[in-house]
């Protein structure tokens, strides 16, 4: 089974009145006819359901199921459109405030009053999530993927600005998910799969991952390849090996199968000209704390910063579900301020049936029960 992905990612900075309930979208995103970025404004349409309001005895204020509708103006077709958005939000008394949710946006146009809607057939699925500030503008993020119509193809460009240095993974890193949940049985084996069209020069590091609690990773530089696993934003690493990997036009693979109690993980980066392996890592996470490397010994074999921020593998049941597939950018640079981006396409997600294998004895008798 393959289930393809195709996703939008972007921040924004919008002037709003504190109080503002109206997501308006201002996007970055490469397209796969050229490397080319496009922008998206919103304008309020109607509030359908204005949600409930109430307030604590601190002055703080709280917004819960609101929905509204917003007709999306863009110089892409395919991002043009009406946004339905829901949205939950918690206000300071200065104002400030921090909201999330989930919308989604139908592609198509609009006529010149505004008034009515002519969808083109595809439509976005999106997660989003920001504050509001002290000077009443709004900063947020979102992610999402596209179905249909002519939205298929969109590239994903993930990009990031560090207006100080950087002592962790974690911090270092800028991430993107499409909100789709996974899950891989015995006797199966759950790859997904990302082509990475382009490193900037300031990035350190593609990753994928699959998200549960823990997440399992897999990332690669210039000069190495590694597996990770994530437990409340600290990363344990199992293993890295030295390799020279191209940083344009390249597949990047993480694959879970369980053996027993046991989930084998598998990390390669592949040639998308020719398909040739590149790079391959492979790890078991177990029941127990596995052994990971320490951070002098992870810098040693990637030939980067000694990180903070390292932890040991922790005790518990190796994960086999999760929520969504990470995809990740990630930056070293001792100087600041920096930015950083990668460029995405054709996230896949596929499960494969593992074969049963028996060896049949020469004499005849009964063989091993298959494993």
């Amino acid at each position: 089974m393959k289930t393809r992905l195709q996703r939008r990612h972007g921040r924004s900075v919008c002037g709003y009145p504190a109080r503002a309930l109206a997501l308006a979208l201002l996007l970055a995103a490469l397209s796969t006819r050229a490397d080319a970025g496009f922008t998206c404004t919103g304008w309020l349409s109607a509030v359908p359901v204005p949600g409930i309001t109430c307030t604590n005895s601190s002055g703080q204020v709280f917004l819960k199921g609101n929905s509204h509708v917003l007709r999306l103006l863009s110089d892409d077709a395919r991002v043009a459109g009406r946004l339905v958005a829901w949205m939950d939000a918690a206000y300071q008394p200065d104002g400030t405030a921090i909201f999330s949710g989930p919308a989604y946006a139908e592609a198509g146009t609009w006529d010149a009053s505004g008034t009515n809607f002519t969808p083109s057939g595809g439509v976005w699925t999106i997660s989003y999530n920001g504050v509001t500030q002290l000077d009443g503008s709004s900063k947020y993020s979102m992610t999402g993927y596209g179905m249909g119509a002519n939205i298929e193809g969109l590239r994903l460009t993930i990009g990031g600005t560090w207006p100080s240095t950087t002592s962790s993974p974690m911090d270092s890193a800028s991430r993107a998910n499409p909100l789709h949940p996974w899950t891989v049985s015995a006797g199966q084996t759950i790859e997904a799969r990302v082509d990475v069209i382009a490193l900037s020069q300031t990035a350190r590091s593609a990753g994928l991952a699959f998200w549960s609690s823990p997440a399992y990773h897999v990332l690669f530089g210039r000069t190495y390849i590694a597996l990770a696993k994530e437990q409340k934003k600290n990363l344990a690493y199992f293993s890295a090996a030295r390799a020279s990997i191209k940083d344009t036009n390249v597949v990047l693979s993480l694959a879970l199968t369980p053996v027993g109690k046991n989930v084998v993980l598998v990390g390669k980066v592949l040639d998308k000209d020719n398909g040739a392996l590149i790079a391959q890592v492979i790890a078991t996470d177990t029941p127990a704390s596995d052994p990971t490397l320490s951070a002098s010994q992870l810098a040693e074999l990637t030939g980067g910063r000694v990180w903070q921020g390292l932890t040991a593998d922790p005790v518990g049941p190796p994960h086999t579900s999760g929520s969504t597939q990470l995809i990740h950018v990630a930056q070293e640079s001792n100087v600041a301020p920096v930015t950083a981006f990668a460029t995405f396409d054709n996230l896949e997600l596929r499960t494969y049936e593992v074969p049963q294998v028996a060896i049949q004895p020469p004499c005849g008798c009964p063989g091993p029960t298959p494993a």
